[in-house]
């Protein structure tokens, strides 16, 4: 590990905190393209098991992704490097807007700013939802849908989830669990 790769950890996540509107999830595409693609703190198939890490232990889904990330890449300093890189950003930003609210929070313009924001964040999350069913149900994304590349018991285990999770009402953590022991079984046969 070298005070470099500690740099730009901190300088990635930094970049994914200080660009993701609208919850962990809609950083999924900046973290995969900065973790996998432009720095390789993890390989493209490490991915979706960070993703599954991230969700299924406590705490807030980016920062788990950001913990594990920077503990592979760097060990323990790497992960308190880029928990913090991820959180910083935030931080201010919250403080920033928490003063420009109270003082002009019943401004025709600030009540429009949080109107076209939230259009944004609606967009962000279908291109999550899109590249997370890319990971989930295909065996390789880059060659495209086709029949022969549909990962057809990542599709099962996702119907089973959602019809446990919509129609039985079960609850999450459970439905994670069991969902993560099936596929754990599935997957090893």
């Amino acid at each position: 590990m070298t005070v470099s790769l500690l740099i730009d950890l901190f300088l990635s996540f930094f970049m994914i905190g200080l660009f993701t509107f609208g919850g962990g999830y809609s950083s999924v595409p900046m973290v995969e393209e900065y973790a996998v693609e432009l720095r390789g703190f993890i390989t493209s198939n490490e991915i979706n098991t960070i993703f599954s890490v991230a969700e299924f232990t406590p705490g807030p889904f980016c920062i788990n992704c950001a913990t594990y990330i920077g503990s592979k890449a760097a060990g323990v300093l790497g992960a308190i490097v880029s928990s913090i890189a991820f959180v910083l950003p935030s931080t201010l930003i919250v403080i920033l807007i928490a003063y420009f609210y109270m003082k002009y929070k019943d401004s025709p313009v600030m009540k429009n700013i949080f109107f076209v924001t939230n259009a944004c964040v609606v967009s962000a999350l279908l291109v999550t939802a899109i590249n997370i069913i890319g990971n989930a149900f295909f065996i390789d994304k880059k060659l495209g849908i086709n029949v022969s590349n549909i990962d057809v018991r990542g599709v099962v285990l996702f119907v089973v989830a959602t019809l446990a999770l919509k129609k039985f009402k079960i609850s999450p953590p459970i439905v994670i669990t069991v969902i993560a022991v099936l596929g754990a079984i599935v997957y090893s046969v």
